[in-house]
């Protein structure tokens, strides 16, 4: 199962960013409503302070946090009516996770991998 954090407080689930790194080098596509559908509003729905993300989905699974966010947009209208290359990103690189990601998203939703043979 795969739990989204949601908090009124954005310092706790920045808390919860920090446990480890977050880039996984995979990129799902699917567009922002796809997304919503799936797992509601975004834990951080506001622009980063660097600018660099417009949304960002925290999510647990196994005791592990994932993230999905969009990087460098420069934009919530692109990022919300035209991106469909979003990053997932997490404390560990799991196919487990991945496999349980897709059943939650439509069936026409596909990943882009670029892992290493021994980042599995």
């Amino acid at each position: 199962m795969i739990a989204v954090f949601k908090s009124p407080n954005e310092q706790e689930l920045m808390e919860k960013l920090e446990v480890g790194s977050h880039r996984l080098n995979t990129f799902i596509d699917v567009d922002y409503f796809d997304l919503v559908k799936a797992f509601g509003q975004p834990s951080l729905p506001q622009e980063s302070p660097d600018g660099k993300v417009q949304k960002e989905w925290i999510l647990e699974h196994n005791g592990n946090i994932y993230t999905i966010y969009d990087w460098k947009t420069g934009s919530e209208e692109f990022t919300t009516q035209e991106l469909t290359a979003w990053n997932v990103g997490g404390t560990n690189a799991s196919l487990d996770f991945l496999e349980e990601l897709k059943s939650y998203l439509p069936p026409s939703a596909s990943f882009v991998f670029n892992w290493d043979k021994d980042d599995k």
